[in-house]
């Protein structure tokens, strides 16, 4: 089997022939099918997997793939691919317009028509859309990427019983939550819902903010009130113990989430362990209700940290913090890698004179706190965040603003300053966003990879910067980057 240098190398050569296997799932006549197609034609020998299948010359067209950052660099980042173009020009596929193609896996992999099947790499793992027909000649497989199984309900366990909260959905509770407004599940024992699952304490109780007697049903996600009450109960928290294990880390409350709660199992370990180190501070995150989904709570949690996330081609979750462009670069461009002319500045982003972070966050606003309580903890009640605060000394920046209030998870005070300061050093100074369309090889980079420029213009010599948009054919030399510095 061929080496990843030597597949790069292979990437990397003008004088080859690039062959793309497709293999698409669908539904037919009852049953899940696998079809196999090609642009060039292949056929798989006796020890491949699969073995001596014929891959149908048909792809009439190979996907581009397009990834970008949000605007504001952290968070859920955008993914685009294109279409499957396949030939029909006979009518011999009219019977696919038929099948359930919609939610199936679609692999395209990549390779030289003379290598084993086992040479070819994985370069698209998604899903398919809907299939149509362009005219009598062409049909059109439409394809999604993985980031899709994020867009489920974060909650999906009811309350049940006969009781008038039987439709209501549990809530969830991962990390330090404070203040959170449990679900009555059953009013004659008077016990409430915290999570769905196992949890590691419940740490107190409250009745309009006053301390109130409790037992905790650690493994129920549940508590049960003494006495009788009236006023407003909520309750502080640490939450999700599955297996036994509490996770209180951006990213390993992330990784939990998904493979609790979606379809995509496949995520990037390296990714996790790096954003833990990054990033290793205690946060909290509480969702109740119906409208959250899964990508709604991983927006609050990476946001939070100053992180983002992604599905990449390969179908993988990966994740990390923006950070200063920094570390040894995953590879140098010079003038000659680039169309000539093209390089364009898209965005400066003026400094920010200060910013700010919210932590120790109440996820519940008492709104009637008893009055034996001092003003100082009324007030408290009232606030849904503490802040953090950073500033920087902005002399040339006329324009320059102080930052929007940063709602982050984080449990501590220590753990948001330190956060703001790092934000503050990030943004405290002009920066840039260039669009730089060149001539690169497919699969070379992905979003945050550090690239180092060495360009005769706009001071682009010497200096790194981090990849925030990406465009490429999977097949092609053309590669469309932006690039932050």
């Amino acid at each position: 089997m061929i080496s990843d240098a030597e597949f790069r190398a292979w990437l990397l050569a003008d004088d080859k022939r690039r062959c793309v296997l497709a293999e698409v799932e669908a539904y037919s006549g009852g049953a899940v099918v696998t079809r196999y197609l090609s642009n060039l034609g292949y056929t798989s020998g006796p020890a491949d997997t699969p073995a001596n299948t014929p891959y149908d010359e048909i792809l009439l067209s190979v996907p581009s793939f397009a990834s970008r950052m949000s605007d504001a660099l952290q968070g859920y980042s955008q993914l685009a691919f294109g279409d499957l173009n396949i030939s029909n020009a006979g009518g011999d596929l009219d019977g696919w317009l038929l099948d359930a193609w919609d939610g199936r896996p679609v692999r395209l992999y990549l390779g030289d028509p003379a290598w084993p099947r086992a040479d070819f790499r994985l370069v698209f793992f998604g899903a398919a859309e809907d299939i149509l027909a362009s005219g009598n000649s062409m049909l059109t497989l439409k394809l999604r990427d993985r980031q899709v199984l994020l867009a489920v309900p974060m909650l999906t366990t009811l309350v049940g019983g006969a009781g008038p909260a039987k439709d209501r959905r549990r809530p969830a509770c991962y990390g330090q939550c404070r203040h959170v407004s449990p679900v009555l599940i059953d009013a004659a024992t008077r016990t409430y819902a915290v999570h769905d699952g196992p949890i590691q304490a419940v740490d107190q109780v409250y009745e309009d903010g006053v301390p109130v007697a409790y037992t905790a049903n650690l493994a129920a996600g549940e508590f049960s009130l003494t006495a009788a009450l009236t006023g407003q109960i909520t309750a502080d928290v640490h939450g999700s113990k599955t297996g036994g294990v509490y996770v209180d880390r951006t990213a390993d409350i992330a990784r939990r989430i998904v493979l609790e709660r979606t379809g995509l199992a496949d995520i990037d370990a390296a990714s996790v362990a790096q954003l833990n180190s990054d990033q290793p501070a205690a946060v909290g995150l509480y969702v109740s209700g119906d409208a959250i989904t899964v990508i709604g709570a991983l927006d609050t949690l990476m946001t939070g940290a100053g992180a983002f996330y992604t599905v990449n081609r390969a179908g993988q979750l990966t994740m990390g913090q923006f950070n200063e462009p920094a570390g040894p670069p995953v590879l140098t461009l010079q003038d000659e890698d680039l169309a000539y002319g093209q390089t364009a500045l898209q965005r400066r982003i003026l400094p920010l004179r200060s910013v700010r972070v919210g932590y120790a966050r109440n996820f519940t606003t008492v709104y009637s706190p008893a009055a034996s309580l001092t003003e100082a903890q009324r007030q408290r009640l009232a606030d849904e965040f503490l802040v953090a605060k950073a500033t920087n000394t902005i002399t040339g920046n006329l324009l320059a603003v102080d930052g929007d209030l940063a709602r982050s998870c984080f449990a501590d005070e220590a753990d948001a300053a330190a956060e703001a300061s790092r934000r503050a050093a990030l943004w405290g100074q002009l920066r840039r966003i260039f669009r730089l369309p060149g001539f690169l090889a497919a699969q070379q980079l992905q979003l945050g990879d550090v690239i180092e420029l060495e360009l005769g213009r706009y001071g682009l010599s010497g200096v790194l910067a981090t990849v925030v948009g990406l465009r490429e054919s999977l097949t092609g030399g053309r590669v469309e980057l932006e690039v932050f510095l």
